[in-house]
């Protein structure tokens, strides 16, 4: 016997806009759609914007974009005799982390209803592949709102409950966590392994905190492994210390695989699943300043992560910057043009910086562009430079070529692996007196008298 889909006695009194799209027409809309579309009847062509949207989408799927001028987002499910479409207003996610959240979850919960749905059993039975879509879609989203649930706890606490150690079986706390993430695995292709040396391991610490930093690490390793890829966590016992370990048969940055990293890495699992929360984070810390690296943002296999790493218009910049509330410096500069850009963006400084010159073979020095840049950007915003910097007459240089400011980095690593506590003291003494004797030898006696006509060649 077969059961007839009756949507207007489902969906006639609905609120939200439902559809019931069907060989590339609108077999059904419920009051709510045909104000939303008062151009299409029962019987005409699926509206162009709502067909953009849903391009590529197959149900049990949920999809967002722009339809009538607002934001919305498309529960997408198939009762049979179509694609049933069912429509929500997507709030503004211009808000505070804790409502971009809430937004977010609501996109999952609806998904993973869908998926959920498709397998009740008086829906009849399914053959295999239909099974094996929906599971690994209900899956993919339980595993999506298991890492929301925790950015929400995150967001709740005060900075007084930010770390609330306490006792914690470690062993057991990574078997369950292993199980869980081990379905999600199945369901995309992955293949998961939880090791471990112990059955139990007792300890002190923050499980919700430890639980964020393994979703998000194994999340990473999803990714990176690719589809029919391995990956696992591992716990072991090393030297008194416990030691955690989340792998994955990706490639990394092996010489081998490099001409495949840089091809293109592999695809997000989801999209959707980036939650745009690192500066919430920062302005939760209150930061003097907050900088953003974009010396790398080029390199082809970053485009893999989630969301994808890429380059930034210069709006999309200000709207950082807009929303970071604190003085923001760009690092990763290297031309005239970028320098404007960063001072158009409404950045507070910039980082004349080449990555060690890490980012691209034959990249010049930051002194071959640091006088052009400061002529161009000078005393509107600040400008620090780095790299090879190692003695105070490097400093001295950077300073009469335009920088405001230097920095060192690795030569304090070095110092605190051979000085201890005492080597960066000993270096900033070194470096104070170098720069200091410079000067003297230059005829500056203070910071401002450095001009670039003391440097030989200028």
């Amino acid at each position: 016997m077969t059961t007839q889909f009756l949507p207007g006695a489902l969906f006639d009194g609905f609120p939200e806009p439902v559809l019931l799209l069907a060989g590339g027409q609108v077999a059904y809309e419920n009051p709510a759609a045909a104000a939303l579309f008062p151009e299409t009847r029962a019987g005409d062509p699926v509206p162009e914007e709502l067909e953009r949207l849903l391009a590529g989408a197959v149900p049990p799927a949920v999809v967002s974009g722009e339809l009538g001028g607002r934001s919305w987002t498309v529960a997408l499910q198939d009762p049979g005799e179509g694609v049933l479409a069912v429509l929500r207003p997507l709030e503004s996610v211009s808000g505070s982390g804790l409502e971009r959240l809430t937004v977010q979850l609501r996109r999952e919960t609806a998904g993973l209803a869908a998926a959920l749905q498709r397998l009740d059993p008086a829906e009849g039975p399914a053959d295999g592949e239909r099974l094996r879509r929906y599971l690994a879609a209900a899956n993919q989203g339980l595993y999506r709102l298991l890492r929301l649930a925790d950015h929400l706890e995150f967001l709740e606490l005060t900075d007084r409950q930010l770390y609330q150690p306490g006792p914690l079986d470690l062993a057991g706390f990574c078997r369950e966590l292993g199980a869980q993430v081990e379905s999600v695995c199945r369901s995309a292709g992955l293949g998961f392994t939880y090791e471990s040396e112990v059955e139990s391991l007792l300890t002190t610490g923050d499980e919700r905190l430890l639980r964020r930093l393994l979703l998000s690490l194994i999340s990473n390793a999803m990714k990176a492994a690719g589809k029919g890829g391995r990956l696992g966590l591992r716990l072991t016992r090393t030297r008194g210390r416990a030691l955690l370990t989340v792998w994955d048969s990706g490639g990394g940055l092996q010489e081998s695989a490099l001409s495949r990293l840089f091809g293109g890495g592999p695809k997000s699992l989801d999209p959707r699943e980036g939650l745009g929360l690192g500066l919430d984070a920062v302005r939760r810390a209150d930061p003097m300043a907050v900088a953003m690296d974009i010396d790398a943002a080029g390199l082809p296999f970053l485009k893999g992560l989630t969301p994808p790493a890429g380059s930034k218009t210069v709006e999309e910049l200000r709207q950082i910057i807009d929303y970071a509330k604190k003085p923001f410096i760009i690092k990763g500069v290297m031309t005239v043009r970028g320098a404007l850009k960063a001072l158009e963006a409404g950045a507070s400084g910039i980082v004349v910086s080449n990555h060690g010159g890490r980012v691209q073979d034959q990249c010049p020095s930051t002194a071959e562009v640091l006088p052009a840049i400061a002529d161009a950007v000078g005393g509107k915003l600040t400008i620090l430079v780095d790299g090879g910097l190692r003695n105070g007459t490097d400093i001295f240089k950077a300073l009469a070529m335009g920088a405001d400011g230097v920095l060192i980095g690795r030569p304090f690593v070095t110092m605190v692996y051979g000085g201890g506590a005492e080597g960066p003291a000993v270096l900033v003494n070194k470096l104070q007196a170098e720069l200091a004797d410079t000067m003297a030898m230059c005829g500056a006696h203070n910071l401002a008298e450095i001009r670039r006509d003391m440097l030989f060649g200028y």
